[in-house]
């Protein structure tokens, strides 16, 4: 069965990355953020978990050593079967 995709707020990225929300929307801005506007009019702006992941592969220079750990630990059980029994 498929989960739904995570979407992201600017605010729950910078603190996940610990960076502040102006950085986040620079990247968003400078077309290396994906983020798509949920709304009327202005919106409000949410990141797809897999546009943060390809950012975060992208951008490694910039983003801590424990976030690039987080994301690894995340990629390697995706990549893990599914280990329960029917």
């Amino acid at each position: 069965m498929n989960t739904p995709p995570k979407w992201w707020k600017v605010l729950e990225l910078a603190n996940h990355y610990e960076l502040s929300p102006r950085a986040i929307y620079g990247e968003i801005a400078d077309g290396n953020l994906v983020a798509h506007r949920f709304g009327r009019r202005r919106g409000a702006l949410r990141i797809a978990d897999s546009d943060r992941i390809d950012w975060q592969l992208r951008r490694k220079s910039v983003l801590s050593d424990s976030s690039i750990e987080t994301l690894e630990n995340e990629l390697t059980q995706e990549k893990e079967p599914n280990e329960r029994t029917a």
